[in-house]
């Protein structure tokens, strides 16, 4: 079950009165009557939605939120006014400080969806965030080359330590296809095919490439591992060419039987 910790900044007690009694059985409420205020609960509790007037006597609500944004990027910003400033609500919704602008009265209706359209976001964004950082942790960490390549340009932008070593020159910026096919690869999405890579010892190695698209530091790319299958390919060409000189030796046997 969702629980909303929402908070509310206006320089009138009365509106805040207001708001957290029609509010309070819906969401956990914190009311503050400065932006200072409200920076001293948001320096406390963990607060998914903040909704401040826009006119308060210390600093407006967008150039508080200006401030929110740095310190707390991941909250939902919603700004109240009663007056439409319509030059200010694009400029900070375009910037990014701001989520949406309501007109005062409120309407609760519009408010609790805008609420819970907010925190949809934020949840999103805090989901987002947890599943790079276990990217993050598996890249950093593979016990194989592992690269991210830019979706668009098909350039890496990242490199793990193993690709670091198994290669012999700098992956960091260059395009993909001077390494490998990489339209074959994205193309023919046959994760068997082997490629022949020489590594920075100056061996040629047998490497099968998977691909998966993921969403990396708000960019699409392409997390691009490469599996090594040197060894195994040569123990199984070896375990043919060991089971062949067996057969032949059988085969010399039985003729020699036959004969005899």
């Amino acid at each position: 079950m969702k629980h909303i910790n929402v908070l509310y900044i206006d320089d009138e007690e009365i509106n805040l009165e207001v708001f957290k009694s029609s509010f309070r059985k819906m969401y956990t409420i914190f009311v503050a009557l400065s932006a200072k205020k409200g920076f001293e609960i948001l320096d406390k509790e963990e607060i998914h939605v903040i909704i401040a007037d826009q006119r308060m006597p210390e600093t407006s609500g967008v150039s508080f939120f200006e401030k929110v944004k740095v310190k707390y990027p991941d909250t939902i910003r919603i700004i109240l006014t009663a007056y439409a400033d319509y030059h200010t609500a694009y400029e900070s919704i375009n910037r990014g400080f701001v989520f949406r602008f309501l007109q005062k009265p409120w309407s609760q209706e519009s408010l609790i969806n805008t609420i819970e359209d907010g925190y949809k976001i934020y949840s999103l964004t805090k989901k987002n965030k947890q599943l790079l950082s276990q990217y993050q942790f598996l890249f950093d960490n593979h016990t194989m080359p592992v690269i991210i390549v830019d979706e668009k340009t098909h350039k890496v932008i990242k490199v793990n330590e193993c690709a670091k070593e198994f290669f012999s020159f700098k992956l960091d910026g260059i395009d993909i296809k001077k390494v490998v096919n990489f339209d074959d690869v994205l193309v023919s999405k046959n994760e068997t095919q082997i490629h022949n890579l020489k590594n920075s010892s100056g061996e040629n190695r047998k490497v099968i490439l998977k691909t998966k698209k993921v969403d990396w530091e708000d960019e699409s790319c392409y997390l691009v591992s490469f599996e090594d299958q040197t060894e195994l390919i040569e123990f199984e060409k070896s375990k043919l060419d060991y089971m062949s000189r067996i057969q032949d030796k059988e085969r010399k046997q039985l003729s020699m039987e036959l004969h005899d």
